[in-house]
């Protein structure tokens, strides 16, 4: 029996090895010409990608909480600098200078919220709220997209959907107006919502 599934897990490896080294690739590119702060968090995006990989090979079980573990990864390593790129973008084709942008916690003046700042002197209030709230809305539907085709599929993928999906109102607080506790206490609620109808649902799909 373990012989019938080895040629599964050689090309799981090799899907793998690949998208680590595309990983490494893209944090060296974006590392040296646009930022460190991008660079870095796609490392450690690729680390933890590794290493997590690694234990779900050890242990046939570890699926889903591998799944949840590297949505966390991505929630605080590179989910900053798309958010902010997504503001940064439309910024440009808006014509409203953007005056500094902060891509990941980590600053030259230490730890703080990533942030895009913004010259809307001439531009009219419906422009900047869309500016502001874009990354929310492109970031929440993307994932609702993918936890939905994934539920649908009976996937697994879904734990990994929960994470950003649901720290997408913590992280998105000032754009929406809100407290950081509020942002916080939101996706706390829906976090724990989404893993109680992923955890139902998986054990619904075990049995049928």
């Amino acid at each position: 029996m373990p012989n019938l599934k080895l040629p599964f897990r050689i090309k799981e490896t090799r899907l793998a090895t690949i998208v680590i080294i595309l990983v490494f690739m893209l944090a060296f590119i974006f590392g040296y010409f646009v930022s460190w702060q991008i660079g870095i968090p796609t490392f450690i995006f690729g680390v933890s990608f590794v290493l997590l990989f690694k234990l779900k090979m050890l242990c046939r079980k570890f699926g889903p909480i591998f799944l949840f573990f590297l949505g966390l990864t991505f929630t605080f390593t590179i989910y900053s600098p798309i958010h902010e790129a997504i503001h940064y973008l439309l910024a440009y084709a808006s014509g409203a200078p953007v005056r500094k942008v902060e891509w990941w916690f980590w600053t030259n003046s230490g730890f703080r919220n990533p942030y895009t700042n913004i010259d809307f002197t001439s531009k009219n209030i419906t422009l900047i709220i869309i500016t502001y709230i874009a990354p929310f809305l492109v970031l929440g539907i993307a994932f609702t997209t993918l936890w939905y085709i994934w539920f649908i599929r009976k996937s697994f993928w879904i734990y990994f959907a929960c994470v950003p999906l649901s720290f997408n109102f913590a992280l998105s607080h000032d754009d929406l107006g809100l407290s950081q506790i509020a942002g916080l206490m939101i996706s706390s609620i829906v976090l724990a919502l989404m893993l109680f109808v992923a955890v139902y649902y998986s054990k619904v799909w075990e049995l049928s």
